[in-house]
Formats: structure tokens, sequence, C-alpha cells
């Protein structure tokens, strides 16, 4: 009988660990995620992905960008690091936090530039080479 209650606190005792570091990692994902960076990096470089790729020769673009340069302040991100737009790759990274950025392809294959004035972002479209 003693054996048999024996194994029966060892299997809790092994139980109630598990649920620890199960729940301790999650709450490590949780917080990782603390200040929704991670969210504006993925909807901010989609959303410019899909306006270039919509997008006509010879446009521009301005994008109000306010909420997100107000998080790359707060998480001590220079403004040069935040937009990046890779033409021979065809992706736009987007960086909020040191330790992430967030990168998304466009298709079109155009010459896109953007310039940081203020709280806006201009993006300035133009055939590949020109």
């Amino acid at each position: 009988m003693k054996k048999k209650s024996e194994t029966l606190v060892l299997e809790n005792i092994i139980f109630i660990t598990l649920n620890i570091l199960f729940f301790s990692g999650m709450l490590f994902f949780v917080y990782s995620l603390k200040g929704k960076s991670f969210v504006y990096e993925q909807v901010y470089s989609k959303q410019i992905a899909l306006m270039i790729d919509n997008s006509k020769t010879d446009s521009v673009y301005l994008l109000d960008v306010k909420d997100i340069l107000e998080i790359a302040k707060k998480n001590k991100i220079s403004d040069k690091e935040i937009f990046n737009i890779d033409n021979k790759n065809n992706i736009v990274k987007i960086k909020l936090n040191k330790n992430s950025a967030y990168g998304y392809n466009f298709f079109s294959d155009y010459n896109v530039s953007s310039e940081l004035r203020g709280n806006f972002l201009y993006l300035i479209i133009n055939k590949n080479g020109g």
C-alpha cells in the first residue's frame, strides 16, 4: 500500500512541475509580445508591400506612421532603422524592437524609395532602373 501512495505523490509532483514549466513558457511568450510592436511590424510591412504591388509607376504615397514612431522611440530604435525597403530582394522590413524585425515580400518590379518626414512616410514608386 505504501508503494501505491508513493507513486501517487511522485506523479503529482511531476504533473505540477510540468504545469509550472508550461505556464511559465506561456508567460514568457506573452511578455515577449509586450507593447504590440510585433503586431505593428507585421501589419505595416504587409500593408506597404500590398500598396507597392497595387500601385502604378511614378506614384507617391503618403502614410501616417505616428503610432509606430512612438513605439520605436519607446524601444530606442532610430528613425533610420524602422523602415527598410530592399529593392533587390523585394522585401519591406519594419523594425520596432532591438531583437526583431518583420519582412514581407512584394512582387512588383519597381524601384521603391522611402523618406520619413515628421510623422509621415513618403513612398516613391518608379520603374525599375529609373
